[in-house]
């Protein structure tokens, strides 16, 4: 049976259910109404709506317990106004308005009226004035994050408040401005511009960061990879990655410097003179890969075929059977695997001491793995269709409908679509090449966050 015969009667059996919970719900709330709880009694009504929209009782019930509970918190909020307890009255009347809120969700409709609302402007005025004063006077005693927690405080009730905007980003940002030039005093130029790039927009910090970045950088000369790889032009594929990624990454302080090809990068005098122009080190690596490849095979493998015959059933009555019998599919797979290794080497031009000296590999692999059948595939199946039974259970009245939808659904048009995608799937490895650019580019990354992390203050 198709799936798309049995949706009316899930949906029919789905809203059987969510009627019977929500009679089931409406009536614990009536319990707990008739006790005074009304917030624990509005909770049910409020579920039992979601469970069944059209329970009219519920719905009634819901208005009721809702007014009631909305006219106890606008009675007592305006006494905490008149109390001057502002924070209070704007939680009362906060709550208040999710009540409102919370009963639209589920078509119930009450109102605050208009008096109310014009004291809960005034309560929230008050109290937002009254925070804001503590604030600042918490800010201007460079107590920072007591003054944040009550900006935030402002903010909830008053998000347009400019004022209260400015300060709290100016108590949330001062503290971390004011390490970062702590850092910057104490020469840690890199953990000043983290922080000064981040927040930008404050002060002169825009500026500061750039001072920061241009004091953290360093100059590198990146030598021609030698490559012993099986992939032709694979080291300048690879060298080229490592020059974008190098100036791209926006966590890189590396000047790159042009490769002289007469100049001997081994000479300590030569060395002398590029550090004397500021260029701090040597990249040299040294590039080999292997490659594996087992092309597609194929296996044979036993399936069934579904036909249908004539016979007679216990009448003696012509009848249609439908029966399996052996045939046969081919199981396919094929993989390929190539893999990279780079033996790096970053070195001073001061004295030729090694910073890095490590091997970093990429291992990059491609599957297929699918099946073929020349017959008609729509009476084909992998796994013995006469085995196949159909699902059942008891229970719940839920566990009840998960089981029915089971049972209804014909176990053989599953099992067709598990087989479908074998079918349908990727049948071509991917090219030599193809994986390689990409193992490639996965082992530049690798190697740029490598070299990135390089810190002439710590390493030289």
């Amino acid at each position: 049976m198709s799936f798309r015969f049995l949706m009316p009667v899930l949906v029919f059996l789905a809203l059987c259910s969510g009627c019977s919970v929500s009679k089931e719900l409406f009536e614990k709330g009536q319990k707990l109404e008739t006790s005074g709880l009304y917030k624990e009694s509005a909770t049910l009504y409020h579920q039992s709506l979601q469970k069944d929209p059209t329970n009219v009782d519920a719905s009634i019930a819901l208005k009721r317990v809702y007014s009631k509970i909305l006219d106890d918190n606008l009675a007592s909020a305006a006494d905490m106004l008149n109390k001057s307890d502002y924070e209070k009255a704007v939680y009362l009347y906060s709550e208040s308005s999710d009540i409102v809120k919370n009963a639209k969700n589920v078509n119930v409709f009450l109102n605050i009226p208009p008096d109310s609302k014009r004291k809960f402007s005034k309560a929230k005025k008050l109290y937002t004035q009254s925070l804001y004063g503590k604030a600042r006077k918490k800010a201007d005693r460079e107590a920072f994050d007591e003054a944040q927690v009550l900006l935030k405080e402002i903010l909830k009730f008053a998000p347009a408040n400019i004022e209260a905007k400015k300060l709290e980003a100016h108590v949330r940002q001062e503290p971390r401005y004011r390490k970062a030039v702590g850092y910057m005093e104490s020469s840690e130029f890199r953990r000043a511009y983290a922080i000064f790039n981040a927040i930008k927009s404050y002060k002169d910090a825009s500026d500061l960061a750039d001072f920061c970045k241009e004091k953290a950088s360093f100059s590198m000369v990146l030598l021609p990879i030698e490559d012993r790889s099986f992939l032709p032009e694979a080291g300048k594929t690879l060298r080229t990655h490592l020059k974008k990624g190098m100036l791209t990454d926006k966590k890189s302080f590396i000047k790159m410097v042009e490769f002289d090809p007469k100049a001997n990068y081994k000479d300590p005098k030569y060395l002398s003179r590029l550090h004397a122009l500021d260029i701090k080190a040597i990249f040299s690596a040294k590039l080999t890969g292997v490659d594996v490849t087992h092309p597609v095979r194929s296996e044979q493998r036993q399936g069934w075929e579904e036909y249908t015959y004539l016979g007679r059933d216990k009448k003696g009555r012509s009848v249609q059977y439908t029966g399996y019998r052996e045939a046969y599919y081919l199981k396919n797979r094929g993989d390929i695997e190539v893999s990279f290794k780079v033996e790096l080497n970053v070195y001073t031009t001061e004295n030729q001491t090694p910073w890095i000296s490590e091997v970093i590999t990429h291992v990059e692999r491609d599957t297929v793995a699918y099946i073929s059948y020349s017959g008609n595939r729509s009476k084909f199946y992998v796994k013995d269709p006469s085995g196949f039974k159909m699902s059942g259970g008891g229970g719940s009245f839920t566990s009840f409908l998960t089981s029915l939808a089971k049972a209804l659904v014909d176990p053989r048009e599953e099992a067709r679509a598990e087989q479908d995608k074998l079918f349908n799937a990727r049948k071509n490895l991917k090219s030599r090449q193809e994986l390689s650019r990409i193992a490639l580019r996965k082992l530049s990354d690798k190697l740029v966050g490598k070299i990135i992390s390089y810190d002439p203050k710590v390493h030289l």
